[in-house]
């Protein structure tokens, strides 16, 4: 049964409507509560309206969802909803499913608007965001999407006036131990000064999300641009799959054909452990032409190395047709660090990966100030092997200092063939 105000209308009213949508409530309207299970026999597709509260006490069980109104606020987490494709135009939205379920099109509306914060979990599975997600509101909103185990994006998250969002990315919402990867492709988040925060459970900004046997990576970024304009930062926490889950790979966090981008003291920060046992693991892989960039704040690279697996990298380089790039424009300082066991920065993950990177530079010809660390028990800049115009490099440039560490403090250093404990390979 739904009330509005002193409205009734049970379940058995409801089914003598024959509509292809059936909408309960006013966009200009009152309150709502869904007081017994709410389904509709003649459709799949119903649309809730108000400008207040809407809140339930039983489940809503229908395929297509649409949330509408004003300045509407709306708390649907019944345990046992059952809805698989959303959407809305209202206020804030804090919606729960127990099923998997996508942020798509009904009945006209397509996507999900809202002024204030907008919370979205399955217990189930998955949640795909296949239609855009847009903040309208004039403070700062949040958008979490969350669920069980995966969050797959493959639209675009952002705001549409002067507002800023913050974007959360939460695998393994419940923590119950399932493993649950992160994957971004074809997508663009913008947040307008906000925060980009991706991880796991409930504090995705120190829990990381966990490659499984699909790909073996725990955050996969292909395709896409992650923005979160002047002062907004981005963190991102990956684990690789471990041995036995994917034979294949077992990276963090895999950045491809994509761009991270901060702009003012935004900072941008990766932290990724390999998967142990696979053929190729890596805490983190950057590749396919990306570029990561702040102006004035800092940029953290952290890859774990695995202890085992036959091609094993802290951070690694790769499958680059042109170069990608990690600099930043107005002097921000640049870290990147290989821990775990020989953890090694390197160029190419094969004999036959012709990777190429700037660190430092934009290209051969824009190189940047500020401090550039490299902290690694292997430095592979280049491959002796390639030739003198190597075909396989890592450039370090720019008007600022570079330092080179090792992992422990005692550790000796030699620079091409000279002996030490800390390879810097020329």
């Amino acid at each position: 049964m739904l009330f509005r105000s002193k409205t009734h209308v049970s379940q058995a009213e409801i089914n003598q409507i024959s509509a292809g949508v059936v909408r309960l409530g006013a966009l200009d309207g009152g309150n709502l509560v869904v007081s017994s299970a709410l389904s509709y026999a003649h459709s799949d597709t119903v649309e809730l309206a108000s400008a207040g509260t809407v809140t339930q006490s039983a489940a809503i069980n229908v395929a297509s969802l649409s949330l509408l109104g004003t300045g509407g606020t709306y708390t649907l987490t019944n345990g046992s909803n059952n809805v698989t494709t959303l959407a809305g135009n209202t206020g804030s939205v804090d919606f729960k499913s127990n099923v998997s379920f996508a942020v798509g099109t009904v009945a006209g509306t397509t996507g999900i608007t809202f002024t204030g914060n907008a919370r979205l979990y399955a217990a189930d599975a998955l949640i795909p965001l296949g239609q855009t997600a847009t903040y309208a509101g004039s403070g700062t909103g949040t958008l979490t999407l969350s669920s069980d185990i995966d969050v797959d994006v493959s639209a675009n998250a952002g705001v549409s006036g002067s507002g800023k969002l913050n974007i959360v990315l939460a695998a393994d919402g419940n923590e119950a131990g399932s493993a649950g990867r992160v994957a971004i492709s074809g997508a663009t988040l913008s947040t307008n000064g906000g925060n980009i925060t991706i991880g796991s459970g409930d504090t995705p900004a120190s829990r990381a999300a966990e490659g499984k046997a699909d790909t073996g990576i725990g955050v996969n970024i292909t395709g896409s641009t992650l923005n979160s304009g002047t002062g907004g930062n981005i963190l991102i926490n990956g684990d690789g799959a471990p041995s036995g889950t994917n034979a294949a790979t077992g990276i963090g966090i895999n950045v491809s054909a994509s761009s991270l981008i901060a702009a003012g003291a935004g900072t941008i920060t990766l932290n990724g452990k390999g998967g142990a046992g696979n053929s190729l693991t890596a805490g983190v892989a950057i590749g396919g032409d990306s570029t990561i960039r702040s102006a004035s704040g800092a940029i953290a690279i952290n890859g774990e190395q695995a202890a085992t697996g036959a091609s094993r990298f802290g951070v690694l380089f790769r499958q680059d047709t042109a170069n990608s790039a990690l600099y930043s424009t107005g002097g921000g300082a640049i870290t990147i660090t290989a821990t775990g066991t020989a953890g090694k920065i390197a160029a190419n993950s094969s004999i036959t990966d012709y990777s190429k990177a700037f660190i430092g530079c934009a290209s051969n010809v824009t190189c940047y100030g500020g401090i550039i660390t490299l902290k690694a028990d292997r430095l592979d800049l280049t491959d002796a092997g390639a030739g003198a115009d190597s075909q396989r490099s890592i450039r370090v440039g720019g008007s600022g200092v570079l330092v080179i560490q090792a992992n422990d403090g005692a550790t000796s250093i030699g620079v091409g063939s000279g002996a030490g404990d800390l390879a810097v390979r020329q």
